[in-house]
């Protein structure tokens, strides 16, 4: 039986500060769609997926199925990056991750968003798929904020499993990352 391992999930020291936020605070602050998906079309084209249609991230985002996230560096006008995530049973899961900065912490604060909302959601689970070459970076990222790579299980962990290949011949690698329980709020229960 493996043991169990309980971690406190902290937010990791990023290389420059990001702003993630909904696409509604980005419409509050003036920043019009046309402009999120000029600058979302620039992040495909960056990271060799001009073949997706932007207009994808503009699907409903009523916070039940799924929410989109976009980082900005502060005091910006431009979104370098956004995550899409799914919500379903027990499970959040990524369906899109990509920015324009590599090495900058914008990946990492949007992952982090991620598992943020999963637990605000009560959800256990994150689940994610990626192209082989970007394993790296999830890994380097799970273990930074105190998971653990286990091939069973276990609180706070991560595994990964090679899962076939993408259109263009690419492998793939499932994620699927065990969430811990965010901490009950100090003010319950209290009078």
């Amino acid at each position: 039986m493996a043991a169990i391992v309980s971690r406190s999930f902290e937010a990791p020291v990023e290389a420059c500060p990001v702003e993630i936020l909904s696409r509604e605070e980005l419409q509050t602050q003036g920043i019009i769609k046309e402009h999120v998906n000029d600058c979302v079309r620039r992040i495909h084209r960056a990271v060799d997926w001009s073949h997706y249609d932007s207009a994808i991230l503009f699907a409903p985002d009523d916070g039940k199925s799924g929410r989109l996230f976009f980082a900005r560096l502060p005091g910006k006008r431009d979104v370098v990056g956004y995550i899409s995530i799914g919500l379903g049973g027990d499970e959040v899961y990524v369906t899109y991750l990509a920015t324009s900065n590599q090495k900058k912490g914008v990946g990492s604060a949007l992952l982090q968003r991620a598992i943020s909302y999963g637990q605000d959601q009560g959800k256990s689970q994150l689940l994610l798929h990626c192209r082989e070459k970007v394993c790296g970076f999830y890994d380097k990222f799970f273990k930074k904020v105190g998971f653990e790579e286990k091939s069973g299980c276990v609180v706070s962990s991560f595994t990964k499993t090679p899962e076939g290949t993408y259109r263009n011949g690419d492998r793939r690698v499932f994620y699927r990352v065990i969430l811990p329980k965010k901490a009950e709020e100090e003010t319950k229960g209290v009078a």
